[in-house]
């Protein structure tokens, strides 16, 4: 669901109302829709049909830098996807004399993971957060499901780790125990188990979101890394307090956190975007490994003719 989910106790009041349509609206609702269609059709559709899926579909051919561009360019592609069609939507509706609220608010300038999924996909986001989140109990308890959804998914990170990263009993009991104290870590600091439960259900909530974008490991791989992330984010602002403010504050410090934080989403688009779990790892593997810029000049002649 690519659009805006509207509430129905903010769309139905509007239903009502008399039809009027002011200059203004029609302006803005134009320049959405041209905005939002160029957004999708020009940007989007270039990039992943010249070369995101290229090389998608076959990291192995191409160098690290290759892959690496690859996957930034699927983050421009996302984005401008979902935004562009979130933006026609509000757009046509500000015609049709509804006002629905903005879905994205350049989400990549975010500083991290939190203030992130503030800005993404704003209706989904406070969809998982008001139908999924706070019914598990939100950040100050946990429910039998939360307990579930977390017992299974330790199962599948025990079985998966050694099914998918070749780990014997012992390492892949070491990768649950340390997702685990990530877990315990904000209950151990307030000495409040509201602190675990919120961790929990940040993590069982991002699996169902992943799980809800398609029945495929990846999808649950990038909610797992989404809900992970989260939880280390409370634990990091925890620790840091307001003893860090002053330095949260610098331009130095923003600016390296919002190089952090997009390149952790960047990460997880490749588990998203990729056909399977060995393609992911592939990619990883070229892009941790083979980025030489010895290349970069045979890769300026080769993507040349797309800005000529």
């Amino acid at each position: 669901m690519m659009g805006p989910i509207v509430r129905a106790h903010d769309f139905v009041p509007q239903i009502n109302k008399p039809y009027f349509l002011r200059d203004e609206d029609f302006a803005k609702g134009f320049y959405l829709i041209i905005s939002g269609l160029i957004k999708k059709l020009i940007i989007s559709d270039y990039i992943t049909l010249n070369f995101v899926d290229y090389v998608f579909d076959d990291p192995s051919r191409y160098t690290g830098l290759e892959n690496l561009f690859a996957v930034y360019g699927y983050a421009i592609v996302i984005y401008c996807d979902f935004s562009g069609y979130s933006d026609i939507a509000i757009g046509i509706a500000k015609w049709l004399g509804f006002s629905i609220p903005p879905n994205f608010l350049s989400p990549y300038q975010s500083s991290d993971i939190t203030e992130f999924w503030r800005r993404w996909h704003i209706s989904l986001s406070s969809w998982l957060r008001d139908y999924l989140y706070i019914p598990l109990g939100g950040n100050r308890k946990s429910t039998f499901s939360t307990y579930l959804f977390c017992l299974l998914f330790f199962v599948a990170v025990f079985f998966g780790s050694k099914h998918l990263l070749g780990l014997n009993n012992q390492y892949a009991g070491i990768l649950c125990a340390g997702i685990s104290i990530v877990l315990l870590i904000p209950g151990l600091i307030k000495w409040k188990m509201s602190g675990v439960a919120a961790n929990m259900n940040l993590l069982t909530t991002m699996l169902l979101g992943g799980f809800w974008h398609g029945a495929s490991f990846n999808f649950l791989i990038w909610g797992a890394l989404h809900g992970l992330a989260l939880a280390l984010h409370k634990i990091w602002m925890l620790i840091t307090g307001k003893w860090m403010d002053g330095l949260k504050n610098t331009w130095l410090y923003q600016t390296l956190a919002v190089l952090v934080t997009f390149h952790l989403v960047c990460f997880c688009w490749i588990f998203f975007k990729a056909p399977d779990y060995d393609t992911s790892v592939v990619m990883i593997s070229k892009i941790a490994n083979e980025v030489s810029f010895d290349v970069w000049q045979a890769f300026t002649l080769t993507i040349k003719p797309f800005w000529r």
